[in-house]
């Protein structure tokens, strides 16, 4: 099957045929899917793939991923409508704004709970300040407690915004690592900026699951960052530039403390 859809596609490229190279792929996309599916139905065959699957990576997680990966192309026209649905680009997530990503949100919500961590992400794909996708969860609840925005139906954008965190640091560490200075403290402001955001706007949060995730996360960040530190001579500290880096060590150390 797949051999004969690399055949097929590798002609209709060839000859230009946007279209058809389009609805081949859709239509290979959803036999994969399907196939996938009855695979994952099975218990022996499950067990087969993670015998499989373990002769190329370590990962216990990997059918885990494998299912929401399936569950994704399951439903994959609906989650193109629904992107289809929200504003281009999307400044603020105020009041206003809010509603108008609720609506499409909620009915795509009713008819596919378990793809909410999927169309959640997309919504932050369009916001110009992704931190502000918790909104959806923290305008919901009652109050500001943890506990009380971890009841609401969109409680998993707190754990979308951590994962934008965690692409921060990546980002962060990639950056120290090529000696891009001006980059990494981009990157830096904005990894603290965050972190702020999920502290004024959820209390109580370093007792829950997120709080303890965040932990780890600027853990590592200031990890990262004291690994720079002791690889820069003393020399290489400017007297334009030491100003920034005893904040930057004072800002680490307030965290740890």
């Amino acid at each position: 099957m797949a051999e004969e859809y690399c055949g097929n596609m590798k002609t209709l490229l060839v000859m230009d045929k946007a279209r058809e190279a389009h609805r081949v792929a859709a239509e290979f996309q959803c036999k994969v899917a399907k196939c996938l599916e009855s695979t994952l139905a099975s218990e022996e065959l499950l067990d087969r793939a993670r015998v499989v699957l373990a002769q190329y990576t370590a990962s216990r997680g990997a059918i885990d991923d494998l299912k929401k990966i399936v569950s994704a192309l399951l439903i994959a026209d609906a989650i193109v409508a629904f992107n289809k649905a929200l504003p281009a680009s999307i400044d603020n997530l105020d009041a206003p704004t809010l509603a108008a990503v609720r609506a499409p949100l909620d009915a795509f919500a009713a008819k596919y709970p378990h793809a909410i961590p999927f169309a959640l992400t997309i919504v932050a794909k369009h916001l110009k300040t992704p931190w502000q996708l918790m909104r959806l969860a923290t305008k919901m609840a009652p109050g500001k407690g943890a506990a009380q925005i971890a009841s609401t139906p969109y409680a998993a954008s707190v754990s979308v915004v951590l994962d934008h965190l965690d692409d921060k640091r990546l980002g962060l560490q990639r950056a120290l690592k090529s000696s891009r200075v001006s980059m990494a403290k981009d990157i830096l402001a904005e990894i603290y900026v965050i972190e702020e955001a999920l502290q004024v706007r959820i209390e109580g949060l370093g007792a829950s699951e997120w709080g303890r995730r965040l932990d780890h996360l600027m853990a590592a960040v200031a990890a990262d960052l004291q690994i720079e530190f002791q690889g820069l001579p003393p020399a290489s500290i400017t007297s334009s530039n030491r100003a920034n880096v005893i904040r930057t060590r004072l800002r680490m150390e307030c965290w740890r403390a």
